[in-house]
This record gives structure tokens, C-alpha cells and sequence, in this order.
């Protein structure tokens, strides 16, 4: 999904640029949105190749990224846990 916003942000620009009203214009939200309702999900473009890769998994030619408890419960992507790294007491400098 991140690859997909990133060409719609990239789709976006070209259409703001290409402006025949006014080239070269900064891009917008609404040329955003416009990129957005043109793009074809990989979940459809790519249908064949995605059935074909859970069709190995299922054979055991190729394992699943997520564990089958997690991928059970999940509902959805799971958030990026993020930890703080602590420079208070760096002994390098000490």
C-alpha cells in the first residue's frame, strides 16, 4: 500500500506540471485525490501472481511472512513500535 500512495504523490505531480491551465503549478491535494481514484489496486492488477504465491504457501513451497496465530487475529497491518533511544548516558563522551 505505501508503494501505491507513493504514485499517487508521484502521479499527482505530473498532473499539477502538466497543467495546460497553468504549467508547472505546485501539486495539490485535490490532484492527490484525483491520482488516488485513478489508480488500480496490485490487489486487482496483480490478482494472478498474489493467487499464485498464497497457492505455494499453502503447498509449503514457501512460508508466510505471518505467523498463523497473528495473521488469525490480525485485523489489519500492526502498528510500528518505535523505542526511544536514550543519549542521556552515552559513556563515549564521558
Amino acid at each position: 500500500m505505501g508503494a501505491e500512495i507513493e504514485q499517487a504523490v508521484i502521479d499527482a505531480m505530473y498532473l499539477a506540471f502538466s497543467d495546460e491551465a497553468s504549467p508547472g503549478r505546485e501539486f495539490t491535494d485535490d490532484d492527490i485525490r484525483t491520482a488516488l481514484e485513478r489508480l488500480v489496486p496490485m490487489s486487482r492488477s496483480q490478482r494472478e501472481r498474489i493467487d499464485f504465491l498464497r497457492t505455494w504457501v499453502e503447498d509449503g513451497r514457501a512460508a508466510s511472512a505471518s505467523l498463523p496465530e497473528e495473521a488469525e487475529q490480525s485485523d489489519g497491518p500492526s502498528p510500528l513500535q518505535i523505542t526511544p533511544l536514550d543519549f542521556s548516558s552515552d559513556s563515549a563522551n564521558s
